[in-house]
């Protein structure tokens, strides 16, 4: 976590020091991303960013887990759950939202794709799997209320269920895009001339959660709409 010399900087050198950083992690891998270039582009001297954070690492799972998830968390709240208590329309409605999230900040949703690629290193293992375990946390809330309500099946383990959602939110995304659109996540996320409408992006949820649905939920799960 920062220290708190860093909250004690001047707020436009703070929002600097985290834009550079952005770039930086949303430009390379985290085993080749350099605190030299962002201390260099923020004119402070390379001693002075240990004040601010431990080293790379620290201010890396700052990144992902603070600040990145809480302009997400603010993004969601400007798109309101659409007015159903069925889960799987909810769920459609969240792969959206994140789309239109990593539409509307590229450099921050290139961020979470680099870090979701798997690493040797241990330590950054245990930063993407505590920043993943935030939305492995918000699907299962999910599923438990859809086990519930009768819409997911009685007899679906709830834990591999969570898995399976995350797998297919990960890679089914990109899987359906290719096949429809002929591109991915990562393209829209890193080609400035790719463009996803909302359209799209709604039929590209439509498909996944619908087959999510066929197969772990249960006739009551089917939405009219």
């Amino acid at each position: 976590m920062p220290r708190p010399t860093f909250f004690n900087l001047p707020a436009d050198k703070r929002a600097r020091l985290v834009e550079l950083a952005i770039d930086e992690f949303a430009g390379h891998p985290f085993g080749e991303a350099s605190i030299s270039r962002i201390v260099a582009g923020a004119g402070i001297a390379k001693g002075s960013f240990y004040q601010y954070f431990d080293d790379k690492l620290d201010l890396f799972r700052w990144l992902l887990v603070h600040e990145i998830t809480g302009r997400k968390i603010a993004f969601l709240a400007t798109r309101p759950l659409p007015d159903t208590t069925r889960v799987f329309t909810l769920l459609e409605h969240l792969v959206v939202v994140g789309l239109q999230f990593g539409l509307a900040n590229p450099r921050l949703a290139r961020v979470a794709l680099l870090a979701g690629q798997r690493s040797p290193d241990p330590a950054l293992s245990t930063v993407v799997t505590e920043w993943e375990s935030n939305g492995r946390a918000q699907v299962r809330e999910l599923l438990e209320r859809a086990q519930r309500t009768g819409e997911l099946r009685p007899d679906v383990d709830l834990e591999l269920a969570v898995d399976l959602v995350q797998v297919v939110l990960r890679h089914g995304l990109d899987v359906v895009m290719r096949r429809r659109f002929g591109f991915d996540v990562w393209e829209v996320c890193t080609d400035p001339d790719r463009t996803l409408t909302e359209e799209q992006a709604r039929s590209v949820a439509a498909d996944v959660i619908g087959g999510l649905r066929d197969g772990i939920g249960t006739n009551s799960a089917e939405d009219a709409s």
